[in-house]
This record gives structure tokens, sequence and C-alpha cells, in this order.
């Protein structure tokens, strides 16, 4: 028994020590492994450059706020590093999809070094040919399959049975057999089928063979390629119906969009050059022969065309196409100073800014500018402080590079606009709503902006009201957002009258048109609007459904003031 004692008593002894022992060495073993993951933590967060997109001389070495402006600061991107961090960095797919070009400051209001223009490439419509019956009958045969298919001149596309057919090839036959006696009777027999496009191969196997053909073969005259195929076997055709058309693609039209902006620096017979996306790094030149007289209203835009040659056919009808007419002058060029187009200037209430471009050897990206401005033209503005003379300056698709610097937390023109808070504090531009959910928004939205448009104090409430409900009631997964916009809304709806309304109404828009760039549930366009004179000259936008101006923050005092700035 007591031998027993003694060995319980060391068997105790050893377990105690060996906890003891392995505690020491785990903790010996943890401690060594946090100060390495701390080390190598340490290591990584030294790589790491943070700085504030507002004021890009700030860098730490983690996350924070700006000590200029409390903004949260955003980690440096090394790709970027060697950009301006102010500039908003765009791929090549973007500029093209924001049909961004750009051009360097004039030194005279109508002139330019170039002017970059989109558009695409047509069937040539003075080339088209229609191929129509030139009598009753039914298709029997028919040898057009599909739209595009090649056609020569001469081939055969249908054979037809015609009643009146067989009376001319009856009266041929006729005056065949009395040709030596009446030969004026048979020309005239000929001269009737070659009118109805009967050739003289088939009248010869007519006259051959001394018997009617009952299907007589339809020939096409002309080459090229088919389009708008209008009849099938079996069809019954009157004269006049279209087989089909036929198009030469060996002269094309070239179709470009310019806009209002550019109306006196295209004139007719101007050279423009352009490249097709299948042809990378190949130019083709061609003439302006036709600048449409009207203009879209909705797009501000109209169109230019140009002749095409194309004798290879290696360009294709509906090709997109970029093209640069250069060397533009005009009567105004007296006028010296440093002067850009209008629509590269983007006008903020008091302030104007500008989007340089910049660049290394491997990204291309935009620098927002403040300028001073001085005298203005039809469509150009004076530069007088603010950029030199070799800026390359943006002039179409402003706006989208703007939408961009804001949605990258860059300086935009959206965040130059001093104004008052607003009582909700949501990064709108970083929330994605559900479709089905933001559509309803959407459409109260503009149903409250049209009572503010028609001064409708009390509709303006209800609606307002009608949209916080709404939106109270909807299924909206980021929970954060939906309380912002039913407070955005009762704001609104709680205004002790319109003008108040109004004012509120600013913060609601500007939360619609940061949540409309990544949440746009409309099939047809919405318009990005703004008044330079709203919220007391610092200017305010809102979204509509129509490119056409109705200002809901002055309603009939100040109807059609504002201009379109983009489309959705």
């Amino acid at each position: 028994m007591k031998t027993s004692k003694k060995q319980v008593f060391i068997y105790i002894l050893v377990l105690v020590g060996g906890v003891l022992i392995g505690k020491f060495l785990w903790s010996g073993s943890a401690a060594e492994k946090a100060t390495h993951e701390h080390h190598e933590h340490s290591e990584m967060a030294s790589d790491e450059v943070w700085t504030c997109s507002m004021h890009p001389e700030i860098k730490e070495d983690g996350p924070g706020d700006c000590p200029i402006c409390g903004m949260d600061l955003t980690l440096m991107d090394e790709e970027d590093s060697s950009l301006d961090p102010k500039a908003i960095k765009m791929s090549p797919r973007a500029l093209a999809l924001a049909k961004v070009a750009t051009a360097f400051p004039s030194d005279s209001p109508g002139e330019s070094k170039s002017l970059t223009l989109d558009g695409k490439l047509l069937f040539n419509e003075e080339n088209k040919k229609k191929l129509t019956a030139d009598f009753h009958g039914r298709i029997d045969e028919f040898y057009m399959d599909y739209e595009g298919q090649q056609i020569n001149k001469g081939q055969i596309i249908a054979e037809l049975y015609s009643p009146e057919i067989e009376n001319l090839q009856r009266e041929l036959l006729i005056a065949h057999q009395d040709k030596e006696e009446n030969s004026r009777l048979f020309n005239a027999s000929v001269k009737k089928l070659k009118n109805w496009n009967i050739s003289q191969q088939d009248i010869d196997e007519i006259l051959a063979s001394g018997e009617i053909i009952n299907r007589i073969k339809i020939r096409s005259p002309f080459e090229g390629i088919v389009s708008n195929l209008s009849v099938r076997k079996g069809n019954h055709v009157e004269r006049g119906d279209l087989f089909f058309e036929v198009n030469d693609i060996s002269q094309l039209w070239g179709e470009f969009e310019a806009y209002e902006q550019h109306v006196s620096k295209i004139n007719l017979g101007d050279s423009i050059y352009f490249t097709a996306r299948a042809f990378p790094g190949k130019k083709w030149g061609a003439k302006v022969n036709f600048i449409s007289p009207t203009m879209n209203d909705q797009k501000r835009s109209f169109q230019v065309r140009a002749d095409v040659k194309n004798p290879d056919l290696k360009l294709k009808p509906s090709f997109i196409v970029r093209g640069e007419v250069k060397n533009q002058t005009s009567e105004a060029s007296a006028v010296k100073g440093l002067w850009v187009p209008q629509s590269a200037v983007l006008w903020t209430g008091k302030k104007s800014v500008v989007y340089v471009q910049v660049s290394d050897d491997d990204s291309v990206g935009f620098l927002m500018k403040p300028v001073e401005i001085g005298r203005k033209t039809k469509d150009f503005v004076e530069v007088l402080e603010g950029i030199e003379a070799s800026d390359e300056v943006a002039v179409s698709g402003v706006f989208s590079i703007d939408a961009a610097a804001q949605i990258a937390a860059k300086p935009s023109m959206m965040n130059t606009r001093e104004k008052k808070g607003s009582s909700v504090d949501v990064d709108w531009k970083e929330v994605k709503l559900e479709t089905e959910a933001f559509s309803v928004i959407l459409n109260l939205y503009l149903q409250l902006k049209e009572d503010l448009t028609d001064d409708e104090e009390e509709k303006a409430l209800t609606s307002a009201k009608k949209l916080q409900q709404k939106t109270e009631d909807l299924n909206i997964q980021d929970q954060e957002a939906k309380k912002g916009l039913v407070q955005l809304s009762k704001d609104v709806s709680k205004s002790k009258n319109i003008d108040v309304a109004r004012e509120h109404f600013q913060f609601l828009s500007d939360a619609l048109i940061a949540l409309m760039e990544k949440n746009n549930p409309s099939d047809q366009p919405i318009y990005l609007q703004y008044c330079p004179m709203a919220d007391n000259d610092q200017g305010a936008f809102w979204l509509s459904e129509e490119a056409v101006i109705k200002n809901p923050y002055f309603g009939s005092m100040m109807l059609k003031c504002g201009s379109v700035e983009g489309e959705f």
C-alpha cells in the first residue's frame, strides 16, 4: 500500500512538471510567433502609403483622417504613383465609352488644332438600287436566301409564272413566223419583252424552242450586297413590288456625330481622317459632303457625312469609326487670347473648372483645374488663368470624367460646390440598391421634380410624403441607405413652404445622382441637368426624363434656366 502511494505521488509530480514545461515552451513559441507576425505586419504597413484625395501632400503609413480637411485617407495605388494623386485614371475602354476627346487651347476662338468625332460606316444611299417586279406573277423559285448575300449582274434571282408574259411570248412566236414579211411587228414584240426586263438570252431560248416558257427567269441588273429582302418563294407579286435592295459597298458613307459647339468648326469639303476598331493603326481619308441642317434636340447633336472609298471591300457597313477634322478656322481668328470650346468648361456656380489630360508611360488620367474665364463667343470661352497653352484639355465627355472622379473620391465639379450640410451622412456613391426598389424611388422623385417645376406646393409636399412612405415600405437590404432616403424625403415633405422644399430637394437630388452611377433602372435616358443660379449662385443639379430644361428650383420664375450636363 505504501509503495502504491509513493508511485502515485511520483506520477503526480511528473504530470505537473510536464504541464509547466509545456506551458513555458508554448508561451515562448507563441510570443516568438506574435513578434514575428507583428514584425511582418509592420513591414507590410510600412510599404503602404495613405493619402488624402483633396490634399495629396498628406502621406501616412496607415488609414485615418486628413489633418487638414478631416476626409478619410485612401490607399495610394502604386501603379498610379507617377500621376498626380488628384488625377482620375481612365482606361482606354472607359475613354471610348465616354466619347472623350481632347484639344489644345487655341489663340483664337475659331481655331482648333483638331476635332475628334465618333461615328459609324453606312451604306451609301446614293448607290442603293431596288429590284422590283415588272409584271404580275407568282414566284415559283427564289434563289436569294439571306440578306448580305453577294449578287452579280445578270445573275438569276427568281423564276416567275405570269399570264401577262405568256401572252407576250405568244405574240412573239406569231410575229416570228411572219418575221420576213413584217419585221416591224417582230421587233415590237421583242421590245415589249425587253421593257419588262426579259433578257435577250431568254428571248432567244423562246424562239429556239418555239414554245412558251411557263417560268420566266428574273435576272439582276445590278451588282452588290442584298439587303431588305422582301419576298419569298410562293409569294404573288404585283408590278412595282420590291424583291430586295442591292448595295454597292465599294463606296460607303461615314456618318459622324458632332455637337452644337462644333457647328462653326466643320465645313463642306473638309478632310476627315478616321480609324476603325477592326484595323488598329490604319487610317482612311474622306471628304465631308453633307452637314445636317437640323439637330437632334435630345442629344443636341447633328450628323456630318463623308464619302468613303472602299475598293478592297475591307471596310464594312456598321463599323464603328473615329474621325479627326483638322485645321479649322473662322472669322473670329483675329480675337487673340487663350480659348477653349465651351464644352470643355464646367460651371459650378461662381467657380469654373476644366479637366487637363496627364499621362505617364503606362496610364492616362485627367486632372481638374479651376480656371478664371473671360470673354465668350458662341462656341468658345477665354481662359484667363488656370491652364497653359501646352495643356491638353478634355473638350467632350467632360461630364463622364467628372462622374468618374466623383466615384473615385477625387476632386470633381460635384464636390467643389459649397453649401449647407444635409441632415443625412451616407456615402451614396458606394450604395448599390435593388433595381426594382430604385425604380420605384426614381419614378416618385421625378414626379416630385415635376410638382416643383409647376410651382405646385401642396402637390410637391404630398409627393415627397408619398416618396418617404413608399421608401419605408420597400425591401431594401442597405438599411443605412434606406434610412437616408427616408430622411431626405421627410425633409422635403415637412418643409413649411415650397422654397424650403426646394432647398431640401437639392440634397435628395445629389443622393439620386450618385446612386444613378451604379443603379440605372430605366430603359429610357435620364438626363443630368444643372442650374448655376440655384442655391444662392452655388449651383444645383437634378434629374429629368426629358432633355428640355424645366427648372425645379425656380419654377415658372426661371423655367428654362439651366443646361443638360450629362445622360445616364
